[in-house]
């Protein structure tokens, strides 16, 4: 999978960040203790809540991935791409910002994103660039995230998860969807650039 094209096509054409309107919930300082109400709060994905804030936050907490939505992260400003694929290993890559400094984390999975996690089998950290950074803003902005629906109740069988969460301001937003085709504009644009940033070009399939 090659996709540097599109972060030399962004950094190229850096667009304005994202702003601070939309439909994000207020973060909270205290998580609660249910491990599936520590990562998302209840009531954002539609007749599946439960079963799905259960199937993602059993990934995460292999990952050790922080909460976005609850607790007081050192970071003042937090993205994560969350890519749970039913047939192969699940990613996860964060950029964060503390004043004037950026970096990104990812972690991989040994598993498979619909069936046991597995054991982290590899972890990334590195500063990122300015520009790097403010290409993700601009991406997001151009997906209309914070104005997106979390979730469409989509999902099927066999395909993948695209998560992408934001917490800014102390605001948190979550959109998933299921399996979205190459000319979705929305979360798949993020997590494609997510996935470039972390240098995961070759991570198997793109589905």
């Amino acid at each position: 999978m090659k996709v540097r094209p599109l972060l030399l096509s962004l950094l190229a054409g850096l667009a304005a960040c994202v702003d601070g309107s939309g439909r994000g919930i207020a973060t909270v300082d205290a998580c609660p203790i249910a491990p599936e109400l520590h990562y998302f709060p209840a009531g954002r994905f539609g007749e599946s809540d439960q079963f799905v804030r259960r199937w993602y936050s059993r990934h995460l907490a292999v990952m050790r991935e922080p909460s976005l939505y609850c607790g007081t992260p050192r970071a003042d400003e937090l993205y994560r791409f969350v890519w749970l694929r039913t047939f192969d290993n699940p990613i996860a890559v964060r950029v964060s910002r503390i004043g004037d400094s950026y970096t990104l984390n990812a972690v991989s999975l040994s598993g498979a994103g619909g069936y046991d996690p597995g054991a982290v089998s590899r972890q990334i950290e590195r500063p990122l660039s300015r520009s790097e950074w403010h290409a993700v803003l601009a991406q997001l902005d151009r997906a209309q995230f914070w104005t997106m629906d979390t979730s469409l109740n989509d999902a099927g069988n066999d395909g993948s998860e695209w998560i992408v969460e934001a917490r800014q301001a102390g605001r948190y937003h979550i959109v998933s969807r299921w399996s979205p085709t190459p000319e979705d504009v929305g979360v798949r644009p993020v997590g494609m650039l997510m996935l470039e940033l972390a240098g995961l070009e070759e991570v198997g399939r793109v589905y």
